[in-house]
């Protein structure tokens, strides 16, 4: 679900206080494309960026998920599941929240 060496990297590339503002601004600019979303629809457009930010993060999961939903969106016709994308999300972040848990204890 979560590409732990790549959150590593990401740590050991920008360190831990820009790493701890890195994710903040992550998780609030997610929030920030669901609450558009949820006033002005599911979009293509939104999907690719949140699959992008999803994939730098180290977010496999969420990003995959984006990445269906983002061709269901550009193949007219074809349903979206946006109840998949933010269950991915959601698990996404209490895995990647309790990574960070258990390696800050040990």
């Amino acid at each position: 679900m979560i590409d732990w060496p790549h959150v590593r990297k990401l740590q050991q590339d920008v360190g831990a206080d820009d790493f701890s503002e890195i994710v903040a601004l992550y998780f609030s600019e997610v929030e920030d494309a669901f609450d558009r979303i949820r006033e002005k629809g599911l979009t293509a457009t939104d999907m690719h960026l949140l699959k992008g930010s999803a994939a730098n993060m180290g977010f496999v999961a969420f990003s995959k998920a984006c990445q269906i939903a983002e061709h269901a969106l550009q193949n007219a016709g074809v349903e979206c599941d946006i109840d998949a994308v933010t269950d991915s999300y959601n698990d996404s972040v209490k895995d990647f929240l309790n990574g960070l848990e258990q390696e800050a204890s040990t």
